[in-house]
């Protein structure tokens, strides 16, 4: 069974403090823990960690897509703006931090989702904020970092292999979507664009 990237909802509470003012200090100061994934899934002692990243092109849209057939079934059908995924064990080959293990866990997700002629470049991602949910039984086991991704490539030259592909959407259309039919997406896109 495959080991994934955990925090003990102790150490993430004895850190919060440094969450909205320094998140990258924050990540760094937890204790990576590999767990078996379905413990994960229902140890509410823990969180997973999540990279949730939206992806901008060159030409100033935001990647809208339809989840389906990925590995969480529970989402598919809605609509999303993140890539990304829980971080496997091999993510910390030649990591020396926290940050460098999700730096990894992002640039593998990427490159398993996005066929992009424009080499990853990490001076362009950047992370967000954080955000811990408690609503529902997922929500207790995760944790998402939502980050952005700037690609220099046009939309048109990208390729996207998971989910049916809307399209590249300025983020003024896809705030008052997410405003107006919040049912349409996923709990973290909805998250993610209420920031803005």
């Amino acid at each position: 069974m495959p080991e994934i990237l955990v925090f003990s909802n102790e150490d993430i509470q004895s850190h919060e403090h440094l969450i909205d003012t320094t998140p990258n200090k924050f990540l760094n100061s937890l204790t990576p823990i590999w767990m078996e994934r379905e413990e994960a899934e229902t140890n509410e002692d823990y969180r997973q960690p999540i990279i949730y990243s939206m992806l901008e092109f060159e030409d100033d849209g935001f990647l809208l897509y339809q989840r389906a057939g990925g590995g969480e079934k529970r989402l598919n059908g809605l609509l999303s703006v993140g890539i990304g995924g829980h971080v496997d064990k091999g993510d910390a080959d030649k990591a020396t931090t926290v940050l460098d293990i999700l730096e990894n866990s992002f640039i593998r997700e990427y490159q398993e989702e996005v066929d992009d002629p424009t080499p990853f470049n990490n001076s362009s991602f950047k992370y967000e904020s954080i955000f811990r949910g408690n609503a529902t039984p997922v929500d207790r086991v995760h944790m998402a970092i939502f980050a952005n991704y700037y690609t220099p490539s046009s939309f048109w030259d990208v390729t996207f292999n998971e989910g049916s592909v809307i399209g590249s959407v300025e983020l003024g259309v896809l705030l008052r979507l997410s405003l107006q039919r919040p049912d349409i997406f996923e709990t973290w896109t909805n998250q993610f664009l209420s920031m803005y």
